[in-house]
């Protein structure tokens, strides 16, 4: 495969970013206490796994074949891995050329650092990781990785289609793309979020009818009171701001009251999350000036007819 241009990387593991299975130890400096140990996630992973799914290293260096845990004996040495930023920072800033060991006594090398990257979802955010280089055989893995170049998605898995047919006729090929897996996780918070855009733009529309009655109904009752005013010569402007500033205060009083109950449910919604964002103001002032925005149009244009009537007829309005 490698020898097709199209293809940039190709890597056999035992798991990929969006499937790292619940396969935990403990692990620590060479000689931390069993409390010092921290919680590690661990996953077995093939030679070019760090250049097929795009992972930074940031210090060190990758696998090679003398690594593989399955055909090296490492009773003389201290089995190689690849941590990531989380773990390096909890074992105590530990650097490539360190060694650690887990709660089974046993003593690892770290070969290398990669950058931090979201293996699941945003709800269980990144916790402390630990690679081993498996096997250098492609017969002791269960899936492949396969970096292609840009543009090149579509075509590139038309070719594993044929190659897998080729090599394994008589079974079905499985095949993702890694954006589509990380989606799949994310499809019910999709679906909260497409519900709640609906009905709050149904009670936004509803809220607007309701406030286009009252204001309808509030200019036809200051209609004579209008007429007055203009006469003694407040200018059109002055008149819609007149009629306008009694609902937009209301709108005002109803965004006060809506911000802090709005904060307090999202902020608890997003506790759910790991990785989550922050509410800073400029959210719920973009919220509020929308809202504050639909509700001038809406009774804007009442108030400008009511303001630009002939006053000789709204001074014979009873």
């Amino acid at each position: 495969m490698l020898a097709d241009s199209r293809v940039e990387s190709v890597a056999f593991t035992t798991v990929v970013p969006s499937q790292y299975y619940t396969n935990f130890n403990s692990f620590g400096r060479e000689g931390a206490s069993f409390e010092e140990l921290i919680r590690t996630r661990q996953a077995t992973i093939g030679l070019d796994y760090v250049e097929a799914v795009g992972l930074t290293l940031l210090s060190g260096r990758g696998f090679r074949p003398s690594d593989a845990i399955m055909r090296e004996e490492f009773a003389d040495r201290a089995i190689p891995v690849l941590i990531n930023e989380t773990a390096a920072q909890s074992y105590g800033d530990v650097q490539p050329g360190d060694r650690i060991q887990n709660s089974n006594g046993m003593t690892h090398e770290v070969i290398g650092i990669v950058a931090d990257f979201q293996y699941r979802t945003a709800a269980e955010g990144i916790e402390p990781l630990l690679h081993y280089f498996g096997d250098p055989e492609p017969s002791g893995y269960s899936s492949m990785v396969v970096r292609m170049q840009p543009g090149e998605a579509v075509a590139g898995m038309a070719l594993l289609r044929g190659v897998w047919a080729d090599l394994y006729p008589s079974l079905d090929f499985e095949g993702v793309f890694l954006d589509e897996a990380f989606n799949d996780f994310y499809l019910v918070q999709e679906r909260v979020g497409l519900i709640v855009t609906l009905f709050a733009g149904i009670a936004l529309a509803l809220a607007c009818l309701g406030l286009l009655a009252l204001a309808a109904f509030a200019a036809q009752r200051r209609t004579k009171e209008v007429g007055v005013r203009k006469v003694l010569g407040a200018s059109v402007p002055a008149l819609v701001r007149l009629l306008v500033w009694d609902f937009a205060r209301l709108v005002a009083a109803g965004a006060l009251v809506a911000v802090p109950i709005a904060y307090v449910g999202l902020d608890r919604w997003l506790d759910d999350f790991a990785t989550r964002i922050d509410l800073g103001p400029m959210l719920f002032l973009l919220a509020g000036g929308t809202v504050l925005i639909a509700a001038l149009f809406t009774i804007g244009g009442l108030a400008y007819r009511a303001a630009t009537a002939n006053p000789a007829r709204t001074l014979r309005y009873e």
